[in-house]
Order: C-alpha cells, then structure tokens, then sequence
C-alpha cells in the first residue's frame, strides 16, 4: 500500500488517539483451587474450588493496553447475546469509557478460557476453553460492513484482532483494508496464519515467530527447518512475508527481541531478558500491537518511521510486562 505522510492529513497529533479494534472478544476466567491430595476414583488431583475471577481476552486485552496508553478505544465485536460473560464485558468496557459496537449473537457464546491455578503456588494446572467457532449470520455480516464503513474513515487507527473464531471473514477483511487504504488510515493486523493473508495491502502484521514460521509454509515462502538460531529463521522468511502481505512485518520472538521486515532490522529486548525470568509471554504480542497502534495514529512523520519507534517502544514495555507473575501479559493504568 502506498505510505502518507501524516502531516499532509491534518491531524493533531497531540490530541486522544482515535482507534477502531475489531476482533474476537474473550474473557480470561481464573480457577483458583487448593489441591487436597488424589482422587481414589482415578489417578487425578482432588482439589478444593477458592473462587474465581474474570479479565478481558482475546482483543480485549488488546484494548486494556491501547486504553492504558491514552486512547480512546471504539470496539466492534460479536457477543453471546444472553450469556453472562458478555454482560461482563460490556459492563467493563463501559466502565473503561470504551465506545462499542456489541453484535449479540443468539446462536454462540462469548468465549470464555478458564485457567485453573493452583495455590498457594500459582502452578497453571488446565485450561477450560467454552467457546463456539462459526460465522457471522448475513445480518450480522450486513451490519458489520454498514459499521467498517462508518467507522473507519473517523479515526486515526484500525487495529484487528483476528483470533479465527469466525467473526472476520475474507470478505470482511478486505472490506476492513480496502475502506482504509482509501481513507488514509493505518492497519495493524495481529492475527492467525490461517486469516492473516487475507488481509494482503495492511500497514503492518505482528506475528509470533511461530505464527511466521507457519504463515511461511502456508504461502510456500522460504524453508527454515534446517536453520539454527531464531535470527537465521526470520532473516530467511521475513522478506519474502513482508512482500506477499504487501506490508511491514514485525515477527516477535520472545526473549529474543523482534524482527522488522523488509529491512531485517533487530529491536532487542530492552532490557534483555532471560528465559528464567519469564513470567509467561502469553499476551506480549497484544501489548506490541497497542504501541504500533499508537505510534502510528499519531507523532511520527511517515508510517515506516512509527513503525521502528513503535517496535522499540514495544520491546521495552514488553520487557517489563513478561517478568511479571500471572496467567497473561497484560498493560493497564
């Protein structure tokens, strides 16, 4: 896509960052429990249930960090339209002065991943996942193109969430690039390797070196199964993902800093981290996405010089946030 300079545009650069987050939305759920010993029924652990607690998932983490950095934050995703889980979240989302567009959904559920935790260690015991994977209806398709095309031409930013529950489709991801290239606004798109190429002409694309390594094998792009080292493995696929998605490539790497694309330039971790000071990295990317956002919507001359600042600015939040105890890396107020 071809790049604008943001001065051309007319934009106040030092006013709250409008940003449009489309996605999947999720809700972390926490079991917390007190192991109590074995079952005699089966060789499983019996343990006693302490309680539990809900934070935002999936895209929702992504907008707890692009709110904790200032912006404001219109969100369009689909719910469960009698679940309580999607009660909840649009209770918080409100109390965060986020703007939505909820589309309630009779036939699905907001998903929910419950992690059981034990105490007083903090070992992550299971994973519960409740969840629905399917389309949109063609009325709720209809109204999502009728709200892309309002909404996208009003802010500084889209941000896409794309976890392939079945919310964006490949219709909807090219309307979602489409309208903006046309309007002068930025994508970020962090999403999986299955969606991520239908999303070809975005601004930038933030996958894991997993999700890259996969998306490379997908579009026939390179061969890094006899490369030795993280660096071997991007320098050999990142060119040739940053030329077919017609965009900049950002390929996070845990401890190992991240990649830009085309260019090959390194962003460190900063500070370095060690691999046994690592929390989890679970939700490091949604923090990466949220500073790109940022940066682009506002500050930097050209999209590619947001960009780098982004990625640095992301590599030392990141730092931070991963050291951190817990079940996701998350950035808040």
């Amino acid at each position: 896509m071809s790049e604008r300079s943001r001065s051309t545009q007319g934009k106040q650069t030092d006013a709250v960052q409008q940003v449009l987050l489309l996605g999947d939305a999720m809700v972390d759920a926490y079991l917390t429990v007190d192991p109590a010993g074995i079952s005699d029924e089966a060789p499983v652990v019996v343990a006693d249930c302490l309680g539990t607690t809900r934070e935002f998932g999936g895209m929702l983490n992504t907008a707890t960090a692009l709110h904790a950095l200032g912006a404001h934050v219109h969100l369009v995703a689909r719910i469960g339209e009698h679940d309580e889980d999607g009660q909840w979240v649009q209770q918080q989302a409100t109390a965060l002065g986020m703007a939505a567009d909820w589309l309630a959904d009779e036939s699905t559920i907001t998903t929910q991943k419950m992690r059981v935790v034990a105490e007083p260690t903090g070992d992550y015991l299971a994973r519960l996942d409740h969840e629905i994977v399917a389309p949109l209806s063609a009325s709720l398709e209809q109204r999502l193109h009728e709200r892309i095309q309002a909404l996208v031409p009003e802010v500084d930013v889209v941000v896409v969430s794309d976890y392939a529950k079945g919310f964006v489709s490949q219709e909807v991801a090219g309307l979602i690039v489409q309208v903006a290239n046309r309007a002068g606004v930025p994508v970020v798109v962090d999403g999986k390797p299955c969606t991520i190429p239908w999303y070809a002409g975005a601004t930038v694309f933030t996958p894991n070196v997993t999700e890259a390594q996969k998306l490379a094998v997908k579009l026939g792009i390179g061969d890094s199964r006899g490369c030795t080292g993280v660096g071997e493995v991007v320098s050999m696929i990142g060119p040739g993902l940053a030329a077919r998605l017609q965009g900049s490539v950002l390929i996070t790497c845990g401890a190992d800093g991240m990649y830009l694309f085309p260019g090959g330039h390194h962003i460190p971790a900063a500070p370095p981290v060690d691999a046994a000071e690592v929390g989890t990295t679970s939700g490091a990317g949604d923090i990466v996405t949220a500073v790109l956002a940022c940066e682009l919507a506002g500050g930097q001359a050209t999209w590619a010089d947001a960009i780098v600042t982004g990625a640095r600015r992301a590599a030392a939040l990141v730092s931070e946030a991963v050291r951190r105890p817990g079940g996701t890396c998350r950035l808040v107020k």
